[in-house]
């Protein structure tokens, strides 16, 4: 199963810097024993500045960041988080 994630990496009175992160697990099960494996992979990192939001992949190149408010069901809620007065996260 693979779901994607937001984390917080990096907040203060300039920017705030949002991980976003694939999250893939797997469970196998046998007549004698249950095996477990998850996978954690970088994807995007969303910057959160005064003046705009932008999203970059891990090459750099520009994401967009509808395409990722879909994908990524907390990314939303992690933009709210943020004062708007310090950290201007809204687009």
């Amino acid at each position: 199963m693979r779901t994607f994630r937001a984390r917080p990496v990096r907040v203060d009175q300039r920017l705030a810097l949002i991980a976003i992160e694939s999250v893939e697990w797997h469970r196998h099960r046998s007549s004698s024993s249950c095996r477990f494996s998850a996978f954690v992979e970088p994807i995007a990192l969303v910057v959160c500045g005064p003046e705009t939001v932008r999203a970059l992949d891990m090459q750099g190149n520009s994401v967009d960041m509808d395409e990722l408010r879909r994908n990524v069901p907390g990314l939303d809620a992690e933009l709210g988080t943020y004062d708007r007065s310090a950290v201007n996260c809204s687009t």
